[in-house]
């Protein structure tokens, strides 16, 4: 299994006077078997807002797999399954306890899965309750 994350650079983004917002962007390819177990993201003087992914799988087949999960805050129920479709854009909020992943290992031919990512987030030296991020 292959995962490969191209981090492109930072930009800093100003939403109101009261919240800096940064912006990280990266391309993640996975290929055939590859998959992302469900998780929360990691919580440390870093505070995530939002993702938002943009599919750019021409031609995919809902078969294969690489449905992004979306699971209640006690991960009990999953609340949406996402196909990775071409021109596609997901946005959720990930603060708090946002389970996400795509815990299915990919079925797809040789084809590799695309996918820009794009993530909100600020930096706060007063959170008490970091966490690395959690499976």
């Amino acid at each position: 299994m292959i995962l490969c994350m191209l981090l492109s650079h930072l930009h800093f983004y100003d939403i109101d006077d009261n919240v800096d917002l940064n912006l990280d962007i990266s391309i993640s390819l996975y290929n055939k078997g590859c998959f992302l177990d469900d998780h929360i993201d990691g919580k440390s003087p870093v505070k995530n807002y939002a993702s938002m992914l943009v599919y750019l799988n021409k031609d995919w087949n809902e078969e294969w797999g690489g449905d992004l999960e979306l699971w209640d805050k006690n991960k009990e129920n999953c609340i949406t399954k996402i196909s990775p479709i071409a021109n596609r854009c997901v946005i959720f909020n990930t603060t708090g306890f946002a389970w996400h992943g795509h815990p299915l290992p990919l079925n797809c031919p040789s084809n590799i899965t695309k996918s820009l990512a794009l993530y909100y987030y600020n930096v706060d030296n007063s959170i008490i309750d970091a966490h690395s991020t959690i499976f």
